[in-house]
C-alpha cells in the first residue's frame, strides 16, 4: 500500500531510508481533491502521512473564517496599505494557508500583478501567477523570490519564512513598496517578530518591513442543525472547524521598541496597549457567539496560563507583566512612585531612594 501511495504521489519507491514529500490530485465523489505525502523511515519500515485539502472548501473571503468584526476590520485595513510583510502564524495544520489564500481572494487580481511561491501548490487562485517551488531542481524560496521581484509584482505569496535569507529579501521587498504575505511558526503574534530577530534579520528591518502579525489556532465548529447534540449530519455534535484569532498590527512605538531590540515581554505589553487582545480571549468570544463548545478551548485556556499567573484574591489569569489583576484590581507587585517596581524585603528605592511604604 505504501508502495501505491507513493507512486501515485510521485515519490521514488526505491527510496526508503530517507524522507520524502509528494502529492496528487484525484476525483472522490465528484469533488477535485488535493492530497500532501509524507513519508518518513521507522524503526521495522515506512511511515505515511497523507493531508487531504479540497480546494472548492476554501473559504472565498476572510468572512467565513470566523474572525471578530474588530479583527475582521485589522486584517482588512492591512491588506488595503497594499505594502508590507503581513504573517499568519501557528502551529502546523492550523489553517494559515487557507487564511493566506482567504486574503488574497479578496485583491483585484485583474488589476494587481499577483504571484504565490509555493511548495507545493495547494489551491489554484484564478488570476494569480502561481509557482512551485522546487529546491532540487534549484530553485528554493530564496532564489524564487529574487527573480519574481523582478517582474515588478504588486503582491508576492511566499509560502513559508524558513531562513534568514527569504526572511530579508520579503521585508526587503515590504520596504520598497510590495505587499508580503507569508506563514511562520510560532505560537503567538508576538512570538513572530522574536522568531525574525532570532532567525538572524536585523531588527530595523524586521520594524520597517513587517505590516501585522495573524496568529490563530482551529477548533471543531458546533453543528448549525442540532446545536451540538448530535445527529445525522455531525454525530458527536461538531461540524467543520473555525478559526481562533490574535492580530497585532504595528504602531510606532511598536517599531521603535523592535529597533531597539526589546524582548517579547515588551512587544506583548505594547501589543495590548495597541489593542491586540489574547488568543484565549477570541476564544471566549467565539464561545460566547455559540461557534464552538467549552471542551474546544480548554486547550487554549490552558496555553494562555503560561503566560500569566493567578491573583492572590479572586485566582484570576494576570498577565505576567501586570501591576494589578484585571478582574479584581488587586495590586500584584509594589511599585515606587518613580515608577520602579519594588521587590520584597526592600526598605528604600534603589533609584530614588525613598522610603518603602509598609
Amino acid at each position: 500500500m505504501l508502495s501505491r501511495i507513493k507512486v501515485m504521489a510521485g515519490m521514488d519507491i526505491s527510496v526508503r531510508r530517507r524522507a520524502q514529500d509528494g502529492g496528487m490530485r484525484l476525483e472522490v465523489a465528484g469533488r477535485r481533491l488535493a492530497f500532501r505525502v509524507s513519508t518518513l523511515p521507522v524503526n521495522g519500515g515506512e511511515k505515511a502521512v497523507v493531508r487531504i485539502l479540497d480546494p472548492d472548501a476554501a473559504p472565498r473571503s476572510l468572512d467565513g473564517l470566523g474572525l471578530g468584526a474588530r479583527d475582521l476590520a485589522t486584517f482588512r485595513r492591512l491588506l488595503a496599505r497594499r505594502e508590507g510583510v503581513i504573517l499568519v502564524a501557528g502551529p502546523t495544520g492550523s489553517g494559515k494557508s487557507t487564511t493566506i489564500f482567504a486574503a488574497l481572494s479578496e485583491l483585484d487580481r485583474e488589476v494587481l500583478n499577483l504571484v504565490t511561491l509555493e511548495d507545493p501548490v495547494e489551491y489554484r487562485l484564478p488570476g494569480a501567477n502561481q509557482i512551485q517551488v522546487d529546491p532540487r531542481a534549484g530553485l528554493a524560496f530564496a532564489d524564487a523570490l529574487r527573480a519574481v521581484l523582478r517582474q515588478d509584482p504588486d503582491v508576492v505569496m511566499v509560502g513559508e519564512i524558513r531562513d534568514r535569507e527569504t526572511a530579508e529579501i520579503a521585508m526587503a521587498a515590504a520596504v520598497t513598496g510590495h505587499l508580503v504575505l507569508s506563514t511562520i511558526h510560532t505560537t503567538d503574534a508576538p512570538g513572530a517578530v522574536t522568531r525574525l530577530v532570532n532567525m538572524g534579520v536585523p531588527p530595523y528591518l524586521v520594524a520597517g518591513g513587517l505590516a501585522g502579525v495573524v496568529a490563530q489556532r482551529l477548533v471543531r465548529r458546533v453543528c448549525p442543525i442540532c446545536r451540538g447534540h448530535g445527529c445525522r449530519s455531525c454525530p458527536d455534535g461538531h461540524r467543520g472547524r473555525t478559526g481562533i484569532f490574535q492580530i497585532l498590527a504595528l504602531t510606532d512605538p511598536l517599531r521603535d521598541a523592535i529597533s531597539r531590540g526589546e524582548g517579547t515581554a515588551r512587544i506583548r505589553h505594547l501589543a495590548r496597549e495597541a489593542g491586540m487582545r489574547s488568543l484565549a480571549a477570541d476564544a471566549r468570544r467565539a464561545l460566547a457567539a455559540g461557534l464552538t463548545t467549552p471542551h474546544e478551548i480548554t486547550r487554549l485556556l490552558q496555553a494562555a496560563a503560561l503566560n500569566s499567573r493567578p491573583c492572590r484574591r479572586c485566582e484570576a489569569a494576570v498577565p505576567l507583566d501586570a501591576r494589578a489583576c484585571p478582574a479584581c484590581g488587586r495590586r500584584q507587585v509594589r511599585v515606587c512612585p518613580c515608577g520602579r517596581t519594588l521587590e520584597a524585603g526592600w526598605r528604600y528605592c534603589p533609584a530614588c531612594v525613598r522610603p518603602v511604604a509598609g
